[in-house]
């Protein structure tokens, strides 16, 4: 060590080899500890300023692929054949006009413009897509970063993942993907998916003493506790990996859309290379014949310069067609997009999900926090054996006094059954919640009604005695800490006290005797009836319902298992149920059951030993006998936009449903609260039941399905299958862990951004950060505003399209080019880049949500586009084919044909003194050349520069504002709506109106696009025909197309299904016609076989320490009960102790699959 620290250097080989023996060479974990100067405590946060750890260590920060510079991009957008091709024509103009020409009449400027005019288009382009990289990097970083939470002066903080330092202590959750690399301190039955570093399939245990190496990256599956960070950023052995693969930038793969899009250009494309090809055949014809004629002018070089600017003409053709912009424009309107939508928080991981959220048809919602504001409090609930109302009111914690006893049982059990904590806020004053929030509500309920002590202190002292965790379960529902008692605390064999809690149904129901008054009381009859209508009353309210149980157990038995016994635990129809722990021979008397085969032993080790750390099995916490300490009711309010937000939802023809943990009734209370469950209409089924329908069944549920409540993690990704198989496009929210399979399956999925795991953001494609379900609504906004902005686009580019071709074709019938090289370059640059800069960044409106989604399959062009641009390039056609044509009076030439000296291109009396003010005629159509007054400017010839310069002038004010007839794509002719709320397109437009009146007046600029001075009338005409545009788009536009928008779902109402409420083990609403799964019907009739066991040979105990079976007797139901309920209940007599025990589900003897049951059939089938 150096100075006191840790080397670098032993730090990467410790994680290099993992082993335990060089950590002992470090002196253990301790030692690590001390050499990176910290604590079980943290950091000391006042000197966090001491830059030596950094220096040292590393930042946690990763080196990102290199992105390519502005240089390099502006040279591939030179790697385009056809603007290849154009520069080569363009250099061999150049070359002759100066080699040939000598460069009079400025026969030069033509190739150097199209040169100049290259490089414009060519650096605009690398502009942009620079610009779209920076963007899309910078919402990179900002979607890597996410906070964490640390211990820094004994205190639980939230940092930045940036922030974090080697010698923190992290908090490790379920469901966290570890930030940095690290040694486990402190493990509540940690396990870690190890598989993306070492191939390891299985999960590993991790443990302080054996197993205490935890990799960055790795993804934590189960169990919490904390990390001491060793290693940070590249140094860690996820950075060595990723500096060795770290070799270039990775591409973006394209979008459906931009896919789509290429397909589209391509086609577009080919049209134009057959018109260009036309052109240049007909202009080369007429160039060969007055040749062969005269075949002196083939050795001039003004002739051949002819030739090369038809095939310049000719490229320009495909470079203005070919539509390059498309994919451009996509481009950018997802990349406004991702930084608008960032600001609605939704951060976008996946670029597709963008455009996708536009047609969706269906979105399911998780509950709490989505729905409602995850501001969780407790507002009523049963305690030592009595209601209480209104604790979430003022000074109710006055009025509310707790027996001592009952007190400190109850502040002991949530303060040790929980991973979540409290801080204060000085800024507003009240707690901030870390971890859990539901736990947090508990937390802060004993802060104000348990004033005696509190939760921290308790944690301090009682935490060493933590003897086995078992974390939360979705499976399960609940969450269970036992501890060793003190030997004061110790009555008669009891050495363990559990901890419960969970969802109050299943908790209450593994409860026996219950706290009344401060003493414990047998649960009657009477008493559980009491109890679930408690449960459901306060569920009936909105509110979640968790139940708090304790019990004092004894130290646990162990099993030995005769050969014949462990063989048969193996064979598919196996015996009784037994347990799987070995016992020692020195520590064992036996205990007689019913199987003569079955030996139970009775240890009592001394669990003050270190290396006695887990005295109860993994995976079967003791929850049997509980004693019912409380059932809080809970309140989330609902989130106000929700109601609104929801009703967005419908009217944009998008279905909502609510997928919740919770009981149906609460979950059905807050759905019709918010408007998503309409119980005259929609279903409310719970998941078990939902997981036996049969899938022909499921697709009769499914349209009408609106609620799914006590639901498992595999119950919503059954339910977006099946809605997939509909023809939804299905949008699903989660935070979980197990969560993950659905957020993949699902077209888009949705993490939360604050209690939302790193393992549901990872296989989610948004995150929202702020966790509400208004967010989801504004990212369907945006997905349906990108796809408007890029038919905008595609509507506007194909106008020019076709009107450019069209008059390039007819231009070449007589042997003129409308508009040259440079021109179409210009009209290239408006219609591509500034274009899609335009028309991609319109902001959206809630007018999106009025209407259908659109439709899989429904073509990118709709009906109402054709239209659009059908009349827009018809319109242009006839303007410039008549601007083109209105032909005068007939004026003589200034000098006879006969005439040596006679120029047929020059020779009009009509001409300016402009040396580039020449006719452009075929000399096969005009062999005595053309001089004819133009109708509209009787001073201008025909076919003359000035004449080109007021068609190409009309032709781009036509552009100009048919662009605001662009901004809307379906039916609606208010073109000006909003239209100064899109900045961009204002700044756009008034900039490419500025550049044509400069190109248009500016000398030298005006050269290198061949226009002259034109006359103010022609200006006049000019801006009239641009504007005329309008309202010619107006008056077709009230011709009504059919709506393009067929992406919502319509299936029959099926009658076998009707509208209700769906109980699992319950009859179904009158008139429902379901066939069950053939598993459940098998259960329905293991249960039935089951029934009809009389004698106790028929069970056998499954791990009942201290009792043995005296009587066990059927009871059947009661006159006036539920006789359809399929369920039978078994009385056991244990000691003294009478049970009531139901059977759920056919038992197989094989721990994990045991959840609530103790007895078990010989003869039942599993």
């Amino acid at each position: 060590m150096e100075g006191g620290w840790i080397s670098f250097e032993s730090l990467s080989t410790l994680f290099e080899n993992r082993e335990l023996l060089q950590l002992q060479e470090l002196g253990g974990i301790e030692g690590v500890m001390s050499g990176l100067q910290t604590s079980q405590s943290g950091l000391d946060p006042e000197n966090l300023q001491d830059k030596t750890r950094t220096e040292l260590y590393g930042k946690n920060e990763f080196a990102t692929p290199k992105t390519k510079g502005f240089f390099r991009l502006w040279l591939e957008a030179f790697n385009d054949t056809t603007l290849i091709i154009l520069m080569i024509l363009a250099v061999v103009s150049l070359v002759i006009a100066l080699a040939v020409e000598r460069g009079k009449n400025l026969s030069w400027l033509d190739g150097t413009a199209i040169l100049i005019t290259v490089l414009v288009v060519t650096l605009v382009s690398a502009f942009n897509t620079y610009s779209q990289e920076r963007q899309f990097q910078k919402l990179n970083e900002r979607q890597k970063d996410r906070q964490l939470v640390v211990i820094r002066g004994d205190t639980p903080t939230p940092i930045s993942i940036f922030e974090l330092l080697v010698g923190d202590i992290f908090s490790i959750t379920t469901g966290d993907i570890l930030p940095a690399d690290g040694l486990c301190i402190e493990s509540n039955d940690i396990s870690c998916d190890e598989a993306a570093m070492t191939g390891e399939s299985d999960l590993i245990k991790k443990s302080p003493e054996t197993r205490p190496f935890c990799l960055c990256g790795c993804k934590v599956q189960t169990g919490f506790g904390k990390m001491l960070v060793t290693n940070v950023g590249m140094n860690t052995q996820f950075g060595i990996l990723k500096q060795a693969v770290l070799t270039a930038a990775q591409e973006r793969s394209l979008t459906p859309l931009q896919e789509k899009l290429g397909k589209l250009s391509g086609n577009i494309g080919k049209l134009g290379f057959i018109a260009a090809g036309l052109t240049l055949v007909l202009l080369i014809i007429f160039w060969l014949i007055p040749g062969i004629q005269h075949p002196a002018s083939f050795k001039t070089g003004d002739y051949w310069l002819l030739l090369v600017d038809y095939f310049i003409i000719a490229v320009s053709i495909v470079v203005m067609a070919v539509p390059e912009g498309l994919p451009l424009a996509v481009t950018i309107a997802l990349a406004y997009s991702m930084k608008k939508m960032l600001k609605d928080n939704n951060l976008v991981r996946v670029l597709s999900s963008c455009e996708t959220m536009g047609g969706a048809t269906t979105i399911c919602s998780d509950k709490t926090g989505t729905l409602t504001q995850n501001k969780m409090k407790v507002d009523s609930g049963f305690f030592n054996g009595a209601m209480i109302d209104g604790l979430n009111q003022k000074d109710s914690a006055e009025s509310v006094q707790f027996s001592e006893s009952f007190a400190s049982l109850l502040l002991e059990s949530i303060s040790l059954n929980s991973s979540a904590s409290l801080r204060h806020n000085p800024e507003t004053n009240q707690p901030d919640y870390l971890g859990n929030v539901t736990e947090c509500a508990l937390l802060l309920f004993t802060e104000d009604f348990i004033p005696s002590d509190n939760y921290v202190s308790v944690r301090q002292q009682l935490h060493p005695s933590v003897v086995q965790t078992y974390p939360f379960s979705s499976d399960k529902k609940r969450m269970t800490v036992v501890r060793e008692l003190s030997p004061k605390e110790q009555t008669g064999s009891n050495k363990f006290r559990v901890h419960t809690k969970g969802a109050s149904e299943i908790v209450t129901g593994l409860c026996t005797t219950m706290f009344v008054k401060g003493e414990k009381k047998p649960i009657t009859s009477e008493d559980r009836e009491m109890l679930n209508s408690t449960i459901y009353e306060m569920a009936s309210k909105g509110l979640r319902t968790i139940a708090i149980a304790y019990s004092d157990v004894p130290a646990p038995k162990t099993v030995q298992l005769s050969p014949r016994q462990e063989s048969s635990c193996l064979t598919p129809n196996p015996g009784p149920f037994i347990s799987e722990y070995e016992s020692t021979p020195n520590d064992a008397h036996s205990l007689k059951v019913e199987d003569a085969s079955i030996s139970v032993v009775n240890t009592e080790p001394s669990y003050h030993n270190a290396s006695v750390h887990n005295p109860f099995p993994d995976d079967e916490p003791p929850e049997e006998n509980l004693t019912l300490l409380a059932i809080t009711g809970i309140k989330d309010p609902l989130r106000v936009e929700v109601p609104l937000a929801i009703d967005d939802c419908h009217d944009a023809h998008i279905v909502v449903r609510m997928v919740t943990g919770d009981n149906i009734v609460t979950a059905m209370h807050i759905a019709q609260e918010c408007g998503i469950y309409d119980p005259k209409f929609g279903i409310a089924m719970e998941g078990p039941l939902f997981r036996q329908l049969t899938e022909e069944d499921r697709a009769k549920i499914l349209p009408k399905l609106q609620v799914l409540a006590r639901s498992s993690p595999i119950d919503k990704q059954i339910l977006v299958d099946g809605l997939q198989k509909l023809g939804h496009v299905v949008a699903v929210t989660g935070d979980g862990t197990n969560d993950a399979p659905a957020l993949s399956k699902a077209d888009v999925g949705f993490a939360m951004g604050i209690t939302g795991t790193e393992v549901a953001k990872d296989a989610a494609a948004i995150i929202i950060t702020d966790d509400n379900f208004a967010s989801i609504v504004k990212a369907v906004i945006w997905g349906r505003n990108v796809y408007d902005s890029i038919r905008k686009f595609i509507q506007f580019q194909l106008t020019i399209n076709v009107a450019a071709l069209v008059i390039a074709v007819i231009g070449a019938i007589f042997a003129i080019t409308p508009l040259t090289a440079v021109q179409m370059l210009w009209v290239n640059v408006i219609m591509d880049t500034l274009a899609a800069l335009a028309l991609a960044t319109e902001q959206p409106t809630r007018e999106l949500l009025k209407r259908k989604p659109s439709g899989k399959n429904d073509s990118i062009i709709s009906g109402s586009m054709w239209r659009n641009i059908i009349i827009g390039a018809v319109y242009e056609v006839i303007v410039i084919v008549l601007v083109l044509f209105l032909w005068g009076e007939k004026v003589p030439m200034s000098r006879s044909p006969s005439d040596p000296d006679f120029d047929r291109i020059r020779d009009c009396p009509l001409l300016t003194n402009n040396v580039r003010d020449v006719i452009s005629c075929s000399e096969l159509m005009f062999k005595d050349g053309i001089c004819r007054k133009f109708l509209m400017e009787p001073t201008v010839p025909i076919f003359s520069n000035k004449h080109l310069t007021f068609v190409f002038n009309i032709f781009i004010w036509m552009q100009v504002f048919n662009w605001i007839a662009s901004r809307k794509c379906y039916n609606e002719n208010n073109f000006f709506k909003d239209i100064f709320k899109n900045y961009m397109f204002s700044l756009i437009w008034i900039i490419v109106v500025v550049l044509q009146v400069i190109i248009m007046l500016v000398p030298g600029l005006r050269d290198a696009f061949s226009v002259i001075p034109i006359s103010g009338w022609m200006w006049l005409y000019s801006i009239a025909f641009g504007v005329a545009i309008l309202p010619v788009q107006f008056i077709f536009r009230l011709i009504k197309t059919p709506t393009p928008f067929h992406g919502d779902v319509m299936i029959p109402d099926d009658p076998d299904v009707p509208a209700g409420v769906y109980l699992h083990g319950k009859p179904l609403p009158e008139g429902a016609k379901l066939n069950l799964e053939h598993g459940a019907e098998n259960e329905l009739q293991t249960n039935k076989e089951l029934s009809q066991q009389k004698s106790l040979a028929d069970f056998s105990v499954a791990q009942e320490p201290n009792t043995t079976v005296e009587m066990v007797e059927m009871i059947e139901p009661a006159a006036g009960e539920d006789n359809t309920n399929p369920w039978k209940v078994v009385r056991l007599q244990v000691v003294g102790v009478s049970q009531m025990k139901r059977f759920r589900r056919p038992l197989i003897p094989r721990r994990q699959q045991v959840v609530e049951e103790r007895f078990l059939s010989k003869t039942a089938k599993p």
